[in-house]
Parts: structure tokens; C-alpha cells; sequence
């Protein structure tokens, strides 16, 4: 995570060629993995059984790459839009 954290400030204080997709790739994988974290002990806590902990786990991953697509998508449509104009 601190990689990820570290590259993603890089990115964003030189702002070099294609920064935002990559920017956000780092920022959402981060995000990830700490709502994995939050979601993994919040059913453990609960006595939530194994396979209840895995099926949340990978909801999580699919919701957020979905996620980090979405905002990747808007980012190359606002690039095209600025390109065109």
C-alpha cells in the first residue's frame, strides 16, 4: 500500500503523460484493499462463517475494479471531449 501510495503522489506532483488513469489505478487499489480489510474483520467479528468472509472479499474486489474502470472511463471521455474542442 505505501508503494502504491507513494507512486500515486509521484504521479501526481510531476504530471506526466498519461497520470490520471495510472493515478487513479494506484488510489483505487489502495482504496481496495482497505475496504478488503474493513470488510474481512467486520464479518469475522461477527462470527461470520469462512466462506461468507471470501464471498465478501471477492464482491469487494469485483465492485472496485468495476469501480476504477467507471472513473478511468470518465477520464478518457473527458480527455477526448478537451481534445476535440
Amino acid at each position: 500500500m505505501l508503494y502504491r501510495a507513494r507512486s500515486a503522489h509521484h504521479l501526481l506532483a510531476n504530471r506526466q503523460g498519461n497520470w490520471k488513469q495510472a493515478a487513479i489505478e494506484h488510489i483505487g487499489f489502495t482504496l481496495i484493499l482497505l475496504l478488503e480489510g474493513f470488510i474481512i474483520v467486520m464479518v469475522l467479528n461477527s462470527g461470520g462463517p469462512g466462506w461468507l468472509v471470501a464471498l465478501f472479499a471477492i464482491l469487494g474486489i469485483v465492485l472496485g475494479r468495476r469501480a476504477i474502470g467507471s472513473a478511468q472511463q470518465r477520464v478518457e471521455m473527458a480527455q477526448m471531449i478537451v481534445a476535440k474542442q
